[in-house]
């Protein structure tokens, strides 16, 4: 069931994506707060996109708290490196982390996770870690669009940093991951506001954790009712949905 969920939300997401003349759409996937699943349901949609046959490019933007690598576990521990489109690093001089791959896209190399899926993520999080610059991000990119079907960057929570907000300008469109039980009108009022400032295309939002059996008591709604922007529930912390 998690799967066909997963399945549904990623037709959703292919369905409203504008075409881009220069090759793969870029969707960034933020939240409202940390521990939301934005991680999880974006790391969901990447292997369901690949499994399908797509060539995907996964990219964890979130340099204070990375965690596709624990996602993926052995197999992006295990994986063997792969050039990125316009590369060819000598051996030795790779760059094999986010900030030196969007430095220098001449030497960048992603971690093949499986068949059509490349994983970029950042060194290790520390005190100090680094400035994610709109500019290396949008020409690295453009240079990479032609070899994938979708890039898909899994960013911190927009109103936590500013890094989501200086990227959203440059991607084909965010989508939003919430928490059933975190989420407050308010606290997504401002996170929309704050998304259309900076002038993104918001697809639609996941609607994270939501238990069936006390959605109609305590949401108010029932299956009839028709949202205003695109709405998918999920339940991440049991796989159910």
């Amino acid at each position: 069931r998690y799967s066909d969920s997963v399945g549904f939300l990623s037709a959703g997401i292919r369905n409203v994506l504008p075409d881009h003349p220069d090759g793969a759409p870029i969707v960034m996937v933020t939240s409202l707060f940390s521990g939301d699943g934005k991680s999880s349901m974006t790391a969901s949609i990447a292997d369901s996109r690949a499994a399908s046959g797509e060539r995907v490019l996964l990219i964890d933007a979130d340099l204070r708290r990375p965690s596709q690598m624990s996602l993926w576990q052995m197999a992006a521990h295990a994986a063997e490196w792969v050039n990125l489109p316009g590369a060819d690093p000598l051996p030795g001089e790779e760059a094999r982390d986010l900030l030196g791959a969007l430095q220098q896209p001449d030497r960048a190399q992603a971690r093949r996770l499986r068949e059509n899926l490349h994983l970029i993520s950042p060194r290790p999080a520390s005190h100090d870690p680094g400035f994610l610059s709109s500019v290396a991000f949008r020409q690295a990119v453009a240079g990479w669009r032609g070899r994938y079907d979708l890039i898909l960057v899994d960013c911190p929570p927009a109103l936590a940093v500013a890094d989501p907000l200086m990227l959203a300008p440059y991607v084909d469109g965010v989508l939003i991951v919430l928490a059933a039980d975190r989420a407050t009108m308010g606290g997504v009022q401002r996170l929309l506001d704050a998304l259309v400032l900076a002038n993104a295309n918001v697809l639609g939002v996941v609607l994270n954790k939501v238990n069936p059996r006390e959605r109609v008591t305590r949401y108010g709604y029932g299956y009839t009712q028709r949202p205003s922007v695109p709405l998918y529930r999920a339940d991440t912390k049991e796989m159910k949905f």
